[in-house]
């Protein structure tokens, strides 16, 4: 089974040292393409806009509006469905009860 070196330490009972927060020997560098890269990717990322609290307190109506996304609430929905698996699973969850329920009347 595979451990860290510090669960392996505090299994073993020895005292771990401090980590090693000195400045690295070379520092690290990126050439003009990789910069660009880099700065464009941070220029297109998008905040999202959606917390976890939020999207639960909505999730129950996209739910049952089976995912229309013409309110403006949903809006940021999809994206942080797609970036967070907490979420995305409590979504799936939901579909799957109401997908029960209505197979009982």
């Amino acid at each position: 089974m595979f451990a860290s070196p510090a669960a392996r330490a505090f299994q073993s009972g020895s005292k771990q040292s401090e980590p090693d927060f000195q400045k690295p020997d070379k520092p690290m560098s990126l050439n003009r393409s990789q910069l660009a890269t880099f700065v464009s990717l941070i220029r297109s990322t998008k905040p999202d806009r959606l917390d976890c609290q939020s999207c639960s307190e909505i999730l129950a109506r996209f739910v049952e509006r089976e995912g229309d996304l013409t309110s403006d609430d949903f809006s940021d929905l999809p994206r942080h469905l797609e970036q967070c698996a907490c979420c995305r699973e409590e979504c799936d969850l939901l579909r799957e009860a109401v997908r029960e329920l209505a197979g009982l009347s």
